[in-house]
C-alpha cells in the first residue's frame, strides 16, 4: 500500500485543482465562441420588416424593408385584418393586389419596396403582422402589432400639392420642406 505524505497530498490537490480550472476554462471558451458566432450571425443577417410609413396625412405606404446587412428573401407576410382597397373611402372600386400578396421577393441590405395605401378614413386601425423570411440559410419569423390610431390626429408641417391654396401657403410649404431635408443631413 502506498503511503502519501503531506507533500504528495498537496501535489495531488494541485493537480486536481489544475484539472478543474482547465476544464472550466475550456467550457467558458466554447460558450464564448458560440456566443461570438451567434453575434456575428445576428449582425450580418437580413432583418426584413413590414411597416406602414406615414409621411403625411394622405400619404401612407405599405413598406417592406431589409434593415440588415445581407440579402433576405421574403417568404410571406400575413396581416390580420388584411388591408383592402375596397374598404377605403378613397378607393372603394379598386381590387388590385398589394405588395404583401407577393412572395419570393429578394431585398438587398437597406433596400425597400413600398406601395401607396390610403389609411386616412380607413376603418381598421390595428393590425397583427406575421413575417417570414430566409437569410444566410436560416428562416426567421417575427410577430408584432401595428396601431395606426394616431394617423388622424397628426398635424403635418407640410401639405400635399392639392392642399396649397395660395402663394403664402406655398412659401410656408417650401420652407417646411427645406427644414425636413436639412434634418436628414
Amino acid at each position: 500500500m502506498i503511503s502519501l505524505t503531506v507533500s504528495n497530498w498537496i501535489e495531488l490537490i494541485g493537480i486536481i485543482v489544475g484539472l478543474i480550472t482547465s476544464t472550466v476554462a475550456i467550457i467558458i471558451s466554447v460558450k464564448t465562441l458560440k456566443q461570438s458566432s451567434n453575434a456575428i450571425l445576428d449582425s450580418s443577417r437580413a432583418n426584413i420588416v413590414f411597416y406602414i410609413d406615414t409621411q403625411t396625412g394622405d400619404q401612407q405606404f405599405l413598406t417592406l424593408r431589409n434593415f440588415g446587412n445581407s440579402i433576405g428573401k421574403l417568404i410571406s407576410v400575413d396581416i390580420a385584418p388584411k388591408p383592402d382597397y375596397a374598404k377605403s373611402p378613397r378607393m372603394s372600386n379598386e381590387s388590385r393586389p398589394l405588395i404583401i400578396d407577393y412572395a419570393d421577393i429578394l431585398l438587398a441590405p437597406n433596400q425597400y419596396i413600398k406601395s401607396w395605401f390610403p389609411f386616412k378614413g380607413y376603418p381598421d386601425k390595428k393590425f397583427k403582422v406575421h413575417i417570414k423570411y430566409e437569410t444566410l440559410g436560416k428562416i426567421y419569423e417575427s410577430n408584432y402589432s401595428i396601431d395606426l390610431s394616431y394617423i388622424d390626429t397628426i398635424n403635418y408641417l407640410y401639405m400635399a400639392p392639392f392642399d396649397i391654396q395660395d402663394e403664402k401657403h406655398a412659401l410656408v410649404d417650401i420652407g417646411n420642406t427645406l427644414k425636413r431635408i436639412s434634418e436628414k443631413f
